[in-house]
């Protein structure tokens, strides 16, 4: 009997079997996963579905049933009159949660957890389920219960957990295991079966493209895609990626430019193309469509593929693959031109003894620091000299003042006429004035350092794989993204835990870098006390202390005033360039630190709060100057001046302030990009509007908050918009104040910032 004998035969049986069940009862078939029936089976419920009378609800997902035909039997039934087509989203976050909420039996879930799911789920229930069920059975998961009337304290593993109201009982809640990486986590074996027959469907050249992508990471570009496989051409790879687009494996990030060496013109000579017949013409345009698609950014749509097309390399060759990855990619891992360039943990590279990867841009950071540096020593010997011959008095007091005055009037005159000669120079790239301040630094970090931190990850270095998820922390830092930081300092938790058993000794700055960035997401986040205690044990660690004492500090703050503290750091800053060098990344870390710390302190309220604020203002003054860099010291100067106006200490803030104001005109602000000039402005206008210098005021702090919007920094943009709105307010333009109230509330609704509630509150 030959196959269609067969089926027809086999559609018989079925057919009479269920005419005679239908007579006594209804029947309802469920069938999941339809696109993996073959057509046989299609074939035979073809032929019983026409005659009997059953309910059949049967599930398609669209990225199987989008990229290959249906056969000519499951066309027809999809063609039938009875056959009614509903179209199921997946679920929302909201309902991913609650669902795992009930499976667990808990009030609320971690948010890494929350993202987890619905990375690998896709909003699919079942997926769900697996994925829950399988962290339950290899124990990944903590419960514990939170009594009825029990706060929780804050804690580092709840920073991004939130909290159900169920008032009257007990509530029991789920934590992720310290030493688990969910993104590290093997597939359960179901979810993996599903995944790997859809793998195994596809042509090879589409397999092999998706398997070389997976060793990538979930998002990739096309010309590292280029590299790995192997004696590809452009064509053929992008020839490759248009079926796995067309079928929702893989989608674009962006589009619209040519790729680099591809052979289709954009435009070309007309007599060579109108000899052509239309379907040539049609070919062709497909083709430029195609490559001019093919050439940015790619994602995978289903994780689950990614992960199972990962798995089918051996072992030998998953690490070579990762180890030329991390080489492509290592030249590009580095802020932005617009913010400075160098790393993002300041000379990071230093600290662990790279100099020779560190050449290329610190040899020329080094360079500005010591031409800038001349004149800002040269302005501190004016502005002590200026103090000796001082006296008391209130005449000499109100000319201090008054030449104060004239002096930041004039510098915020001559920073609007800098800003708008650089607003108005064309971009290279776009031609267009301004274009060139665009930030990068997201773009850098999803699409490099992320990767980076992957690839050392599956090689199994521990110590560059920290390296560069310290380096993911402080970039979603910089780009104002609190949660991702924390989900790579968590990261790096597992890292450091697994250097620990393998006995390694972790570099003393690194944790103390680890540290550090812990404290300033708890200080984004609102967690002050974990923030404060977090911050002085990465201190600590950077050889600088906060005394504990009330008598510390003071003895302190005379210790950092003194002559011979002072004499001490003239002499270190005088040693030879290389010694200096190494000091780098550890001033600039003490730096950060104390400047958080700063922040901190003033928010206490209390008379030890306030003069440890001050002494923290200070020793970064000091931390500053032994440095050597220019811009860095006058945004310290500025900073110690900010927070003695604060305290009344009018004599010091007039000091600070005008060596910082002096200073200004011997830094070039835009010589290592726009940031730093971004932070002299928004100082600027805060110091114009304690000045009373109201219109100055409003004019810097536009320029400041235009700067902030190019760079994308909505944490600092909500300090402009806060000043910008106070200078407003007492110039009485109250139409002005409502435009900014509103977008100041619209960007903390948008970032889910606590910095910029408090701003926007206050």
């Amino acid at each position: 009997m030959s196959g269609a004998q067969r089926t027809t035969e086999l559609g018989l049986v079925f057919k009479k079997l269920l005419q005679k069940i239908v007579e006594d009862e209804l029947v309802l078939f469920v069938i999941d996963n339809a696109h993996y029936i073959d057509s046989a089976s299609w074939a035979v419920m073809s032929h019983v579905l026409r005659d009997v009378p059953l309910f059949v609800v049967m599930g398609f997902a669209p990225a199987r049933y989008g990229r290959q035909r249906l056969c000519e039997a499951a066309a027809d039934i999809m063609k039938l009159q009875q056959t009614t087509h509903v179209h199921l989203g997946e679920l929302k976050a909201s309902a991913v949660v609650q669902k795992a909420c009930r499976e667990l039996g808990v009030v609320s879930v971690p948010r890494a957890l929350e993202t987890f799911l619905m990375q690998r789920s896709y909003g699919i229930p079942y997926y769900c389920e697996e994925l829950l069920s399988d962290l339950k059975r290899h124990d990944m998961l903590l419960f514990h219960l939170l009594r009825k009337g029990e706060k929780m304290e804050d804690k580092w593993e709840s920073l991004f957990t939130s909290w159900s109201s169920s008032a009257g009982k007990d509530r029991r809640v789920c934590t992720i295991r310290p030493d688990v990486n969910l993104q590290s986590i093997v597939l359960p074996s179901t979810l993996k079966g599903i995944a790997l027959a859809e793998v195994d469907s596809m042509k090879p050249s589409e397999r092999m493209v998706l398997k070389c992508a997976a060793v990538i990471g979930p998002t990739f570009t096309t010309e590292l895609l280029l590299r790995l496989l192997p004696r590809w051409t452009r064509t053929k790879m992008n020839k490759a990626l248009n079926v796995l687009v067309r079928g929702n494996i893989l989608k674009w990030l962006n589009a619209g430019k040519v790729p680099e060496g591809s052979s289709v013109p954009t435009k070309g000579p007309a007599s060579s193309l109108e000899e052509e017949s239309g379907a040539q013409k049609r070919c062709l345009g497909e083709t430029e469509k195609t490559a001019r698609l093919q050439s940015g950014v790619l994602t995978f749509c289903a994780p689950l593929l990614r992960e199972a097309a990962y798995e089918l390399w051996p072992k030998g060759q998953r690490v070579a693959m990762h180890r030329k990855c991390a080489a492509f990619l290592e030249r590009q891992a580095h802020k932005c031109q617009c913010c400075g360039g160098g790393d993002f943990v300041a000379f990071h590279r230093l600290a662990l003894g790279s100099a020779r990867e560190a050449e290329s841009w610190d040899d020329r950071a080094s360079e500005r620091c010591s031409s800038s540096w001349e004149a800002s020593l040269l302005r501190k010997e004016e502005l002590k000299r200026d103090e000796l011959r001082a006296t008391p008095g209130t005449a000499k007091a109100l000319q201090k003042e008054k030449s104060f005055l004239e002096e930041t009037f004039r510098a915020a005159e001559q920073f609007l006429a800098r800003t708008e000669r650089v607003a108005t120079v064309p971009s290279k790239a776009k031609g267009t004035p301004g274009a060139a301040c665009a930030c990068e630094c997201r773009a850098i970090v999803d699409l490099v350092l992320v990767p980076l931190a992957h690839h050392h990850m599956a090689m199994g270095n521990d110590g560059r794989a920290l390296y560069y998820l310290l380096e993911c922390a402080a970039a979603y830092l910089h780009v104002s993204d609190n949660y991702l930081a924390f989900t790579n300092l968590k990261k790096a938790e597992v890292v450091r835990s697994s250097a620990a058993e393998k006995a390694d000794v972790l570099a003393c700055f690194e944790e103390a870098t680890f540290l550090s960035l812990k404290g300033e997401v708890c200080y984004n986040m609102g967690c002050m006390e974990l923030a404060k205690k977090t911050l002085r044990k990465a201190l600590s660690l950077l050889k600088r202390k906060l005394p504990l004492t009330s008598a510390g500090v003071v003895f302190q703050f005379l210790l950092e005033k003194s002559e011979r503290a002072s004499h001490r750091k003239n002499k270190e800053s005088s040693l030879h360039q290389e010694a200096g060098r190494e000091r780098l990344p550890w001033l600039f870390r003490q730096s950060h630190c104390l400047s958080l710390l700063r922040q901190l302190f003033s928010l206490e309220g209390t008379s030890s709060g306030r003069r440890l604020s001050r002494l923290a203002a200070l020793m970064k003054v000091n931390t500053a100057e032994e440095s050597e860099d220019a811009s860095h010291i006058l945004l310290s100067y500025m900073e110690y001046a900010r927070c003695c106006q604060d305290l009344g200490c009018q004599e010091e803030w007039l000091q600070y302030g005008r060596a910082a104001i002096q200073l200004s005109s011997d830094v070039e602000l835009f010589g290592g990009g726009v940031l730093k000039a971004a932070k002299f402005a928004q100082a600027l206008s805060h110091l114009n509007l304690s000045l009373g210098n109201l219109p100055l005021s409003v004019d810097v702090g536009y320029r400041a908050k235009s700067l902030w919007m190019e760079l994308e920094k909505p944490d600092l943009d909500c300090e402009v918009l806060a000043t910008l709105f106070a200078a407003l307010f007492l110039q009485m333009r109250y139409p002005e104040c409502e435009e900014v109230l509103r977008r100041l509330e619209k960007q903390v609704a948008a970032e889910h910032s606590i910095i910029g509630q408090a701003y926007f509150f206050s």
